[in-house]
């Protein structure tokens, strides 16, 4: 799927899911051994996770581009990431 976004065009990646598999299960491994031999019994807890914008990441980042956007700072990062996570640049 192709977008046009400021005259520029984006296509949607295609994922590999058993590298993104392998990946999510050496994560959670190593997140159990950290958490096994560290002394406090949780690793990286302490913060209350923030809760993803409820935005369409396709016209926000549009916005974005054009300097429009309502969004604070993180949440303008976190589309802007989840966008070139999700699309790549046509050239």
């Amino acid at each position: 799927m192709e977008i046009e976004k400021n005259g520029l065009k984006y296509r949607q990646k295609e994922q590999n899911n058993q590298q993104t598999a392998r990946q999510s299960r050496m994560s959670v491994m190593l997140m159990g051994m950290a958490m096994m031999f560290s002394g406090q019994g949780s690793v990286g807890t302490s913060k209350r996770q923030r809760e993803t914008p409820k935005v369409n990441i396709v016209e926000e980042f549009k916005l974005i581009q054009e300097k429009k956007s309502k969004l604070s700072r993180k949440d303008r990062e976190w589309v802007v990431f989840q966008f070139n996570r999700h699309y790549e640049m046509v050239s």
